[in-house]
């Protein structure tokens, strides 16, 4: 029996919108969003422009040349739940991905399409401010309207025989706030994110660059790090492990399944080239990286089935799953976060565990042979080499080193110096770079190194002691070694100076000289308890900070 009471909407449109904008979706979230739909749409090629607008912000575009949306499905694209239905698989599946990436970056975002069959680019917007003065949430009619080339760069015309044209004049909290900031921080996201449709041929253009593949599993061909290496990752076991999931309802015979391929970066090859920054090696990089329809949505995790450890830096995995697991592996609208069943996580497990365990001794065994293989090839960096030939001016230590520990390093340098004539591998450069660096250790009461590895501390740096040798651990770990210390060593052009012009490679130079010059200090006064543990509290301090400007840049 109909209802005599009168009907009400079910939406208060402005807390709908308010409420809406709070979904979380960040700039990368949203771009990804744009691109997955182009990518449905078969886009060859997504253009992304960023630029300056006269409110002192962003404005950002994404174009694509795919099949367009027919007019009479405009509105039906910008509905929350609304979506094209294709005769293929996509990576769309709520329908949330465009109104939702819309309405957290922008107060207003205007879309232009048009499909083979039209003759004109269509048009529809989602506006903040119309929608929350709407009696109902609604959304206007689609109209024809020409795309505005007057008033924005565009890659693609209204000659163009289908394509479609996002414009966002106003980002409202973008990531970074200067174009070239935001253009290379969403090129190294979409080069990862969407490595595995790059591979197929598609391209992302950002501000007229071409964005490489980026492949942290270090397996596919024409990859930036495949390129690097020369040498692509081993996959352990030599076939990827299958989980059939017939809990699920499921069209055909098969049940849908999903795999995983647990990979052994090429050790011997990062090492020996010195590529471990390159290809951002250590503790925060091992782990699983998830692909659903041939897009992460999710990177470097333990899953909790296994403990991050150094000894599995050089390990990483990929669990690819079809859309049809979709609420096994829990994925939300926001295809980024997704929660695992637990059925799923006991069943890998059960058969995972034990091999990544082997992974792990296989790796400690090989890391452990190429260090040695290529450290006895490796001269003193400049700082070393010029800090420890000024030893002898230097104040005396004040550790009392283990006469045993002396005596090993002294041997192990004389039988090195002895087997270096007879080493045909190495150039006669290296040859007399090595003779001074063993020299150096057997004559020199003490010696520094400089060297990247994870602290005990977990401070930015920290000072070992063994021996002679006084090792100044940079940490990998940290923002500082991140987003400065390991740049500098790229082979880049001269940075510009008033009077000179000065090599990154200097730089380097000079900040090890910093850091060995610290760890003078504190070993000069060793056996001072007092002093130990200012510098041990101030290192925890400077770290800290260290940590906030650079995070908050």
């Amino acid at each position: 029996m109909a209802s005599s009471e009168s009907q009400h909407s079910l939406i208060s449109p402005r807390l709908f919108v308010r409420s809406v904008r709070d979904l979380g979706l960040d700039t990368t979230d949203a771009v990804n969003e744009f691109v997955d739909n182009s990518f449905d749409a078969a886009a060859e090629n997504v253009w992304i422009t960023l630029t300056s607008n006269d409110r002192g912000g962003l404005t950002m575009i994404v174009e694509d040349d795919g099949e367009g949306i027919p007019q009479d499905k405009l509105v039906e694209v910008l509905k929350f739940g609304g979506k094209l239905e294709r005769d293929r698989e996509t990576t769309g599946k709520f329908g949330f991905g465009l109104p939702s990436a819309a309405f957290c970056q922008s107060d207003a975002t205007h879309v232009y399409s048009k499909s083979a069959d039209q003759d004109e680019f269509f048009y529809n917007r989602l506006d903040v401010s119309e929608l929350e003065n709407m009696d109902e949430v609604g959304l206007l009619n689609t109209e024809q309207r020409n795309l505005p080339t007057d008033k924005y760069d565009l890659h693609l015309n209204n000659n163009s025989n289908h394509g479609t044209a996002i414009i966002i004049p106003h980002l409202r909290d973008p990531d970074r706030k200067r174009p070239s900031s935001l253009s290379n921080h969403l090129g190294e996201n979409l080069s990862r994110v969407q490595r595995e449709i790059l591979a197929d041929g598609r391209q992302i253009h950002i501000n007229g660059d071409t964005i490489k593949i980026s492949d942290p599993l270090v397996r596919i061909e024409d990859s930036e790090q495949v390129n690097m290496v020369g040498k692509k990752s081993e996959l352990w076991g030599g076939e990827p492990i299958e989980f059939p999931c017939e809990d699920v309802e499921y069209e055909g015979d098969d049940p849908p399944t999903f795999q995983v391929y647990l990979y052994k970066l090429p050790i011997d090859e990062i090492i020996s080239r010195e590529l471990n920054d390159e290809l951002d090696i250590g503790i925060n990089k091992q782990g699983f990286y998830i692909i659903r329809e041939n897009r992460e949505i999710g990177n470097s995790l333990t899953l909790n089935l296994f403990t991050r450890h150094n000894n599995l830096n050089y390990f990483r995995a990929k669990i690819e799953f079809p859309s049809e697991l979709d609420e096994k592996f829990g994925v939300q609208t926001n295809k980024s976060r997704f929660s695992l069943d637990n059925d799923i996580r006991r069943r890998m497990e059960d058969r995972l565990k034990p091999q990544i365990s082997e992974i792990k001794s296989s790796i400690s065994q090989e890391r452990s042979a190429a260090k040695s293989k290529y450290s006895a090839k490796k001269g003193m960096s400049p700082a070393e080499s010029k800090a420890n030939k000024k030893q002898s001016w230097l104040p005396r230590s004040g550790y009392t080193p283990d006469e045993s520990e002396v005596q090993e390093q002294e041997q192990e340098a004389k039988e090195a110096l002895q087997e270096l004539e007879e080493d045909e591998e190495l150039s006669e450069d290296q040859k007399e770079m090595l003779k001074e660096k063993l020299t150096q250790i057997i004559e020199n009461d003490q010696y520094f190194e400089v060297d990247t590895e994870i602290p005990r501390t977990g401070t930015f740096y920290d000072i070992e002691w063994k021996g002679k040798c006084v090792r100044v651990k940079i940490n990998p770990s940290h923002i500082f070694y991140e987003e400065f210390y390991k740049h500098l060593t790229d082979k880049t052009p001269p940075l510009s100076s008033s009077d000179a012009e000065i090599d990154k490679t200097d730089i380097k130079e000079y900040i090890d000289l910093l850091f060995i010059s610290l760890a003078k200090g504190e070993d000069d006064s060793y056996q001072n308890d007092n002093i130990k543990k200012f510098y041990e509290r101030e290192r925890r301090n400077w770290s800290s900070y260290l940590y906030d400007f650079y995070e908050n840049d």
